[in-house]
């Protein structure tokens, strides 16, 4: 990881303006302190013209002033999900996961709520440095790719998928490019695979002993890049993890102005 830090350092081609597309980002109240930063970097540097931005997440009159001041669409994620996911029990190691699977479920859901053929998923943590386009001059789609691995992640979505190669870095990102007609096609394999609909599939194949028992990243990004190598291209993240304040900093110091994106999984 080290060495690829390093390359930050190096000259980076220009960004070239994408496809429009939709904005998601899911939503809980605890999130709220990082939500006007993260969308503020999209709408400063995401090259793609954002043709909406859709909030969702728990049912929350708090989230729901913010998002209407800000001028983005909320939706509650009761409105979306089946009653049984919004309250689905995972808890792992003394600690309640079942808003962090709740969101995950959301992105994979999302072609059943919002009208739009390309959307970027961003988590509300995150945080845009440098102007980025989730498209290369060509059209191929990038794939951003990070050091994380867990081994949870990767046995659903083998589980969901069925074995086979796989990417030697890992496309937990914080933000991925989604395509419907991809999307869609990935439910299909799920549903027919597993013999149920796919929502009831994925929640069967989550092992909840433990807390990382599925990436939505992980298993969209490696249904992309196996059936669909040649319209993809992975790049490597650039992320930094950083405290609230750093990431609330409007000018961020020059050294963390090398990377891509900056993150922050604490929260007040």
């Amino acid at each position: 990881m080290a060495h690829r830090y390093a390359l930050a350092w190096l000259p980076r081609a220009t960004a070239t303006q994408g496809e429009p597309v939709s904005v998601l980002v899911p939503l809980a109240e605890k999130d709220l302190p990082t939500l006007p930063v993260c969308l503020a970097s999209l709408r400063a540097n995401l090259m793609h013209e954002i043709r909406a931005v859709h909030v969702v997440g728990q049912r929350s009159a708090r989230i729901e002033a913010v998002c209407r001041e800000a001028g983005v669409n909320y939706t509650p994620e009761d409105e979306v999900l089946p009653g049984s996911l919004v309250d689905v029990a995972y808890v792992a190691g003394g600690r309640n996961r079942g808003g962090w699977l709740r969101q995950q479920l959301l992105k994979l859901s999302w072609p059943a709520f919002i009208d739009a053929e390309r959307v970027v998923a961003v988590d509300s943590d995150t945080r845009l440095l440098r102007p980025l386009a989730f498209q290369t001059a060509d059209g191929r789609d990038v794939l951003f790719t990070a050091d994380e691995y867990e081994a949870g992640y990767a046995r659903a979505t083998d589980r969901l998928l069925g074995p086979g190669r796989r990417c030697s870095w890992s496309f937990v990102a914080h933000t991925m490019l989604f395509d419907r007609v991809v999307m869609t096609a990935l439910q299909s394999h799920i549903a027919a695979r597993a013999g149920t609909p796919w929502l009831d599939a994925i929640i069967a194949a989550v092992d909840r002993t433990i807390g990382a028992g599925l990436s939505e990243f992980d298993l969209y990004g490696t249904y992309r890049w196996r059936s669909h190598p040649d319209r993809v291209v992975t790049r490597y993240w650039y992320n930094r993890k950083v405290d609230l304040t750093t990431l609330r900093t409007p000018r961020v110091r020059s050294p963390l102005r090398r990377f891509n994106f900056l993150s922050c999984h604490a929260k007040p």
